[in-house]
């Protein structure tokens, strides 16, 4: 209330109170004509302290009014979208992990012929037979491991056909060593079958290995 009577004076001019107010003397001069259309001039007439409360009023109601326009609406808030889960199906296009072939006991056949054409070699020939029988197996073995490699699909097929042609010789080799340790219950063709079939198995194995290995790379 005392800071109203220091602002407020009867006789006041409206440009002393645009001064104490701190408003520009167009705008108190406007605000006079609009409020108080009998007061002429409208900055150099005084007025009582009714009417420069009325201004002073609607100086006030002005600058409420404007915060409130000002006022920035509170956005919502919005909840974290839960994250999306990897879509696990297959793209068209996209290549599927093949599960890995276990081989180690097809080349446990392949080095079991191996050993069985270098102790029948050793039987029949003795010591040249050993050697020969070690040089088929070191054969055997770099062959099984270009089988592993199908990026050299080219070299891998041609020792592929050289281990084709030793295991057919080997059955030459198995009849003969067979024989020897022959029981008189066991016929010959059964001995010749057995023979045939251990050789198909050692190639059938290192065929499967190869194959299996392309498969995979392709």
């Amino acid at each position: 209330m005392g800071m109203d009577n220091d602002i407020f004076k009867d006789g006041q001019t409206a440009g002393q109170l645009a001064d104490k107010l701190g408003v520009s003397g167009e705008t108190m001069a406007k605000r006079v004509l609009r409020s108080l259309p009998d007061v002429r001039p409208a900055l150099s007439c005084p007025m009582s302290v009714e009417q420069q409360m009325s201004v002073a009023a609607m100086s006030r109601t002005k600058r409420t009014a404007r915060k409130s326009r000002t006022v920035r609406p509170v956005a919502p808030a919005v909840e974290n979208p839960a994250p999306e889960t990897p879509s696990t199906s297959v793209g068209e296009g996209q290549k599927v992990e093949k599960p890995l072939f276990n081989s180690g006991f097809l080349k446990a056949i392949i080095y079991g012929h191996a050993v069985l054409i270098f102790a029948d070699l050793t039987i029949l020939y003795s010591i040249p037979g050993a050697i020969a029988g070690l040089l088929v197996g070191l054969f055997m073995h770099s062959a099984t491991e270009l089988a592993d490699r199908p990026e050299l699909n080219a070299t891998s097929q041609i020792a592929l056909i050289v281990c084709f042609v030793l295991d057919g010789l080997a059955w030459f080799v198995h009849v003969p060593a067979f024989r020897a340790s022959l029981s008189n219950d066991v016929s010959d063709i059964v001995t010749q079958v057995l023979a045939g079939v251990v050789c198909l198995m050692s190639f059938a194995a290192l065929y499967v290995v190869r194959e299996s290995k392309l498969e995979r790379f392709i």
